[in-house]
């Protein structure tokens, strides 16, 4: 372990043994660290996603599983499987050489370890945690306001000391569920490292929650979506609010991380505006900008990148719209466009626009 430069003096934080080896306190057992080079992915489905990989890498087992039983397999409890196939398959040196041949022959994936959100969530965490503050002096907050101050500092660091990159380089499949992952690590750590008497809960209720803190009867949840989520109007509209209703509460906050999609980006923002204005109940809404940003020496001294603001939940004043600053627009000026130069534009990324529920004054 000294080779490897893994000692007491260079982690601290980690329990380790008499011989030098770190302590698995969740186990009792020591940690063995081997090189990730001679690792590779294992045939395990962990989502339906993963069925069709499984079952290829899978073949030669099944195939050897055909041979003897055929379709009693599917019947058997889990419990008569695994009987079997330890006294079957590997406790029987030439069938499990066949296996194992079987398996030497597939050309399975070298295993990156960055594709595993909850490992890759820890560790941008931990960079997090080092660069931003979570030291709140404030005193008998409300559940909403820690959801407030956790996802104040998550976007803070999202939009103004580069965790738009982390975010842009996690893996694409992978992306939304380690932001989802992060949050939720940075909401323990802060209501940790702040004493609060907020009880941080995970995953209960009627599904999965991103995050929610209660402070009994007093609970906020909120709801993670990321841009390229296709389901992002319906977190919205539906989602969030079944989750309320499963929690008992009308706190609900409603994250939109932008990875580079404006026009969903707008469609929610006029969906909520529309909905706010409106009078009907809608969560909050928080957009955080994690698109890639340019150096700030490339940026024109009169230009900044589009402000999004999500209307205070305090007021429901009128929009009003003056006109008279719109500037004219010469029509002798198209003839400069290439319009061929412009990306197609598909009719559903347009907003609908509820005209019912809005009044034009004057």
């Amino acid at each position: 372990m000294r080779e490897l430069d893994i000692t007491q003096q260079k982690y601290p934080e980690k329990q380790f043994r008499p011989d030098g080896l770190v302590q698995n306190t969740f186990k009792n057992t020591a940690i063995f660290f081997l090189p990730k080079e001679i690792l590779h992915e294992l045939p395990i489905a962990k989502d339906w996603d993963d069925i069709d990989f499984v079952v290829t890498r899978n073949r030669i087992i099944r195939q050897e599983i055909s041979a003897e039983i055929g379709t009693l397999w599917r019947l058997w409890a889990a419990t008569d499987k695994k009987k079997y196939l330890r006294e079957r398959i590997f406790l029987q040196p030439d069938v499990c050489s066949r296996v194992i041949a079987g398996y030497c022959d597939q050309d399975i994936d070298p295993y990156d370890i960055n594709n595993n959100s909850e490992y890759l969530a820890d560790v941008i965490c931990k960079r997090l945690k080092k660069t931003m503050s979570f030291n709140d002096p404030s005193k008998n907050i409300s559940s909403l306001e820690a959801v407030h101050k956790v996802i104040g500092i998550f976007k803070d660091w999202t939009e103004n000391n580069r965790g738009w990159a982390e975010i842009q380089d996690a893996p694409t499949k992978k992306r939304e569920k380690t932001v989802q992952r992060l949050v939720h690590l940075a909401a323990k750590h802060y209501v940790e490292i702040n004493n609060f008497d907020i009880s941080f809960e995970p995953d209960e209720g009627r599904g999965p929650l991103d995050l929610k803190l209660s402070r009994g009867a007093d609970k906020a949840i909120a709801e993670i979506k990321l841009s390229t989520n296709q389901q992002y109007l319906h977190g919205f509209e539906q989602q969030i609010e079944e989750y309320g209703a499963a929690e008992k509460t009308k706190n609900l906050v409603y994250v939109f991380v932008d990875v580079g999609n404006p026009i969903r980006r707008d469609r929610l923002n006029d969906l909520y505006r529309t909905t706010y204005y409106s009078g009907k109940p809608c969560p909050e809404l928080i957009i955080i900008d994690a698109c890639p940003k340019k150096a700030a020496s490339t940026y024109d001294s009169g230009t900044r990148e589009k402000d999004q603001v999500s209307i205070p939940k305090n007021t429901r004043e009128s929009m009003e719209v003056d006109f008279d600053s719109i500037s004219g627009i010469n029509p002798d000026e198209f003839e400069m466009l290439d319009l061929e130069s412009f990306p197609e534009i598909e009719l559903e990324d347009f907003p609908v626009l509820d005209f019912d529920n809005f009044s034009f004054e004057g």
